[in-house]
């Protein structure tokens, strides 16, 4: 994914880390635009509403109203959006959430990162993908922990 004209979506909840995501994707690239929602509803509706599609979708697992499992299975369930990327970012490293989200069709599982040096790595990593070909990576590179530099790479 080269990082001209990216169009990223966000659902989070918490605004400090909608914020600390948004500081990293500057850090990145001036030319990503980031589009911020506060919950998995909210997302919904701007896929719904925005004239153009995002080239990849970032979801938080605990949020209220909709949570980022009921939100990745509607998205994968729309023929119009599965062509997206879904990364999950959450402070979950649980297995059972990382095991179900796989399952249910997410592209990445991103364990929130500690520092924003280590963010912006771990970014950096995904927007370096090429998702032509695929929305998910093998099995064994799904789950970017927080603690480790794992490699991702598409199937």
């Amino acid at each position: 994914m080269s990082d001209k004209d990216i169009l990223i979506f966000l659902a989070d909840d918490d605004e400090d880390d909608r914020l600390i995501f948004e500081e990293a994707i500057s850090e990145i690239s001036e030319v990503m635009r980031l589009v911020k929602a506060q919950d998995g509803l909210k997302l919904l509706q701007m896929l719904t509403e925005s004239i153009k599609l995002p080239d990849i979708i970032f979801l938080d697992l605990n949020m209220p109203f909709q949570s980022g499992k009921e939100t990745l299975k509607a998205i994968r369930s729309n023929k119009g959006y599965q062509h997206i990327p879904v990364v999950i970012y959450s402070t979950s490293a649980n297995p059972s959430d990382i095991e179900e989200t796989f399952q249910a069709g997410g592209s990445l599982y991103l364990e929130k990162p500690y520092s924003m040096e280590s963010m912006v790595k771990k970014l950096e990593k995904i927007f370096s993908i090429s998702w032509n070909n695929s929305v998910t990576v093998n099995r064994k590179d799904y789950f970017i922990s927080s603690r480790e530099s794992n490699s991702v790479s598409p199937n």
